[in-house]
């Protein structure tokens, strides 16, 4: 396995608060989630005290952006005996996902070690199971997977029953893209495992320029693609559509949504005592999902939500193309690159709803509003060119006959079946 982080030589990095605060995410709280990370290399800098993490470097960031001792989250290490620091770029990851995942939330998060070999059945079984700490067994209520392999290179069987595991837990699992464009790494189109099932949310990547640190008219976003690495997103060849993207083809596409990745326009990190700039990948967007729906209490699968929200900045300027291999395009809606687009915190609402009425009768060159109750954006569309419909939800009967009037938000849409007919004779007038 692989983990998803990149580091480059910059200086103008974000803090994860800042950019906590430019996706409109709540303000820091004391949640009740227990977050689990597993890791199959490297350690975490800092003493470790019957399995707890003190004085680290994830401690030393959290206090860098105003969190009080008191107020900052628990870190538990399981099986710190495989902690090894000459694996440096896997010590930066588990420090980035522990970092990112407390600098949102006050939380349980546990460091899951685990050997590189070991199968991804049996590592999600060990955390869905529970783990044992300091005599008492904790279970997650989020899982932030920042590691992944390419499905062509991937145990078929392993995978297909991790998938069946995933499938029972209902829970949230947030997971990495992957940082290797269109092919992930390989001489061919695929996509990254567990990335690529379709019961855990794939975060992709962008770039964001934001010199304000408020999404405004100054802010530009695009599909992270530096011409070395990329946010990874496809279609799988082994997992099936699910319902929630009945609307776009093909098998499990990804990515699901998307957030900064680009170590050019990056975060900043404490890494070994001292502050690291230029630190990205498909896997501090793992993490920092993961905090947004711990500081929100979802525990319950999101990705059908996620399909019937209207949340997103849309991404429409990029490639996930690395070289001359395969590529996806950013467009309008759903694409391979950045999934429904930049996720927008405070726009999320758990319980989506569309109502309109079920039919409508409508007199021929009228103009009626629909009466509607939602808590979404949604889109208008027309069936019969003959009957009018503006984004306001204003129709216009121009013909007689009958059409159908939807009212779309995403993946959530409801109808009108609407019956345009003729204006009643008028009496001639005798003088």
């Amino acid at each position: 396995m692989r983990n998803y982080l990149q580091k480059r030589i910059v200086n103008n990095s974000f803090l994860v608060s800042e950019l906590a605060s430019i996706y409109q995410f709540p303000s820091y709280k004391q949640t009740n989630q227990v977050i689990m990370v597993p890791s199959f290399g490297g350690g975490l800098y800092g003493t470790i005290e019957n399995n707890i993490l003190i004085n680290g470097d994830v401690q030393k960031y959290w206090g860098l952006q105003g969190i009080p001792p008191e107020k900052m989250s628990i870190v538990y290490v399981y099986r710190s005996d495989l902690m090894d620091f000459t694996d440096e770029t896997s010590t930066l990851e588990n420090t980035m996902d522990v970092s990112v995942i407390g600098s949102c939330c006050q939380c349980i998060i546990v460091l899951c070690l685990f050997p590189n070999n070991i199968s991804f059945l049996e590592a999600f079984t060990t955390m869905i199971q529970g783990i044992t700490i300091n005599g008492a067994i904790l279970y997650p209520t989020l899982i932030s997977m920042s590691w992944g392999i390419p499905e062509t290179q991937a145990d078929i069987v392993d995978l297909t029953q991790t998938n069946t595991l995933l499938q029972k837990t209902n829970m949230n699992i947030c997971v990495a893209a992957g940082d290797n464009g269109s092919s992930d790494g390989t001489t061919t189109l695929t996509v990254d495992y567990p990335a690529s099932s379709p019961y855990v949310t794939a975060v992709g990547g962008t770039s964001l320029i934001c010199p304000n640190n408020v999404y405004d008219s100054n802010t530009t976003e695009t599909v992270w693609n530096d011409g070395a690495t990329a946010t990874g997103g496809g279609i799988s060849v082994l997992f099936p559509k699910p319902s929630y993207q009945s609307f776009i083809p093909g098998n499990r596409n990804v990515p699901d949504i998307a957030f900064n990745a680009d170590p050019n326009t990056g975060i900043q990190l404490y890494f070994n005592g001292q502050i690291q700039h230029g630190i990205g990948g498909t896997s501090m967007c793992a993490p920092f999902f993961a905090a947004y729906l711990a500081l929100n209490n979802i525990v319950k699968f999101v990705n059908p939500l996620l399909y019937s929200n209207t949340c997103y900045h849309d991404i429409t300027l990029g490639s996930n193309s690395i070289g001359s291999r395969g590529q996806y395009y950013a467009k309008t809606g759903y694409d391979n690159c950045t999934g429904l687009g930049s996720f927008i915190g405070n726009k999320f609402v758990s319980n989506p709803f569309i109502s309109i009425p079920k039919t409508i009768t409508l007199k021929k060159g009228y103009v009626f509003q629909i009466p509607i109750q939602t808590n979404l954006s949604v889109v208008w569309y027309s069936s019969n060119k003959n009957v009018l419909v503006n984004q306001n939800g204003l129709i216009l009967g121009i013909n007689f006959g009958t059409c159908i009037i939807t009212a779309r938000a995403n993946n959530l849409s409801v109808s009108s079946l609407v019956t345009v007919v003729p204006i009643p004779n008028l009496k001639k007038l005798v003088y």
